[in-house]
């Protein structure tokens, strides 16, 4: 089909394969990042599409400062970034009426 598409639904087709794929560790010149694990993994159907907000919102960082995520059976590790790393610490140290069930922990 060659009929022009609207702009937004081009934006959007962009915006979404612009966000698939593994997360890439962060630069080694930055030092790597810091790890931190959550209490959820496969078990809980953990899914990058909800932890990355979550992380965002609990640990005070964008989505820039979040580096790899690795999925296991019974928890996630996440890599956030040098720059972020005590600001985000501090921040998931505080409760949650949310998410009273998920912590967040350094390792």
């Amino acid at each position: 089909d060659d009929a022009p598409r609207p702009e937004a639904e081009r934006e959007r087709r962009t915006f979404g394969q612009r966000d698939k794929g593994p997360r890439e560790p962060l630069p080694a010149e930055e030092g790597g990042g810091r790890w931190f694990k959550i209490n959820v993994g496969k078990f809980k159907n953990a899914d990058p599409k909800w932890i990355v907000p979550l992380l965002c919102r609990r640990g005070d960082i964008t989505k820039k400062d979040i580096g790899k995520i690795q999925i296991m059976q019974r928890e996630t590790r996440v890599e956030i970034a040098p720059a972020a790393s005590e600001r985000f610490a501090e921040a998931v140290k505080r409760p949650d009426a949310k998410d009273k069930n998920i912590h967040i922990t350094p390792i």
